[in-house]
This record gives C-alpha cells, structure tokens and sequence, in this order.
C-alpha cells in the first residue's frame, strides 16, 4: 500500500483567529461544526 499523505482538520481546535485563514465557503461549515453544540454562538454566526 503506498504513503499518501493525509490531512485532517479538527475543527474544535481551529481558533476563531485561524477561521480567517479560510477563503471558501469552507469557513463556514468547520465553523457550524465547531459551535454546533451552542446555540447562542450559532446565533452570532447568522
């Protein structure tokens, strides 16, 4: 089996400052995932 080389995103550890590095729509969603578990964060984010 060959050595691909993999990278993995864990949005719960990505800081609010480190979003900004995002470009795409792909900001948005690593966020949802982040705060999905708080409502009133969710909120802001609309």
């Amino acid at each position: 089996m060959p050595d691909y080389k993999i990278n993995l995103i864990a949005p719960a550890s990505i800081t609010d400052g480190d979003f900004d590095k995002f470009r795409t729509s792909l900001k948005e969603v690593l966020s949802f995932i982040k705060y999905s578990q708080d409502e009133d964060r969710l909120e802001e984010m609309q």
